[in-house]
């Protein structure tokens, strides 16, 4: 019988192949010696083992998860054996959080309702919150070969972050780029070039505007802020999806900033009712 991956199981990035050639010379010589974790019928930890036992002939044992809160066992488990950079568990802390909203109820052992929210995370993983949204948006809108490098420690966060910002035929050509100096000068040439033509058309539409200062002042405003939220290639839905997904509700500072920015929002709403009436009148 085989085994499937729990998906807590698949947010741990692979083992290096160094690392891995080591765990299978020592199931071969000595056998499996930690069995692996199973809940339910998937493996929960021991990916890498249960790989070793096959490959070495070696038939695997089981045991069955018998804690509370798999997801806390997984990353406890994984980062008393493993070395993973701050990036590396930003990264991890991003997967658990997009599995959805929540945590399973106390009384509820071995739950599949594991979801955990960024700010949970980020307290498992031992990195800031702010980390965590930054890898989350570098698995939504990094090229796949700019996540695999995060995962495996060769790219950080902070490095990736910026990469991401870029459209997928920069990213990948940046992340084929081994040195990281000559990786860094690709990244500000592409930036230099990609902000070059982001500004030429805005400055002349702007000095091309009739009208009071204040009318050009709150359109050029305006028009940065829909270039900031919605960019050239997104929507108004992928700016909603966004914001809700990756806003924190437990945390006070910014309900509060929330509820100062619904002025301007109310603003806008009637700027807009007031515009629609006009148009229609015309």
């Amino acid at each position: 019988m085989s085994y499937d991956l729990h998906p807590l199981c698949q947010a741990l990035p692979d083992m290096g192949k160094d690392q891995y050639q080591k765990l299978v010379a020592d199931i071969r010589a000595n056998g499996l010696l930690h069995p692996i974790i199973l809940l339910g019928e998937q493996i929960l930890d021991g990916r890498h083992r249960y790989r070793a036992c096959i490959e070495c002939g070696i038939e695997p044992a089981f045991v069955p998860f018998t804690g509370a809160d798999p997801a806390a066992f997984v990353v406890s488990e994984n980062l008393a054996r493993r070395h993973l950079t701050e990036s590396q568990r930003a990264m991890v802390g991003s997967k658990l959080a997009v599995l959805g909203e929540g945590r399973p109820p106390k009384n509820c052992r071995n739950s599949d309702s594991f979801p955990i929210g960024q700010t949970e995370a980020a307290k498992m993983l031992g990195v800031s919150r702010s980390s965590v949204a930054d890898a989350t948006r570098i698995q939504r809108e990094g090229v796949p070969a700019l996540v695999q490098k995060v995962e495996a420690g060769e790219i950080t966060l902070h490095e990736a972050s910026k990469i991401a910002k870029l459209g997928a035929p920069a990213q990948a050509k940046i992340v084929a780029i081994d040195d990281r100096r000559e990786r860094k000068r690709a990244m500000v040439t592409a930036h230099n070039r990609s902000a070059g033509r982001a500004a030429a058309p805005r400055v002349e539409f702007i000095e091309t505007v009739p009208g009071t200062a204040f009318v050009r002042d709150t359109l050029n405003r305006l028009e940065q802020i829909t270039n900031q939220l919605i960019g050239a290639d997104g929507t108004a839905d992928t700016f909603v999806t966004r914001f809700l997904a990756e806003f924190d509700w437990d945390e006070p500072l910014l309900i509060r900033r929330l509820e100062h920015a619904q002025h301007g929002i109310e603003a806008i709403a009637r700027l807009q009712q007031e515009l629609e009436r006009r148009s229609k009148v015309a």
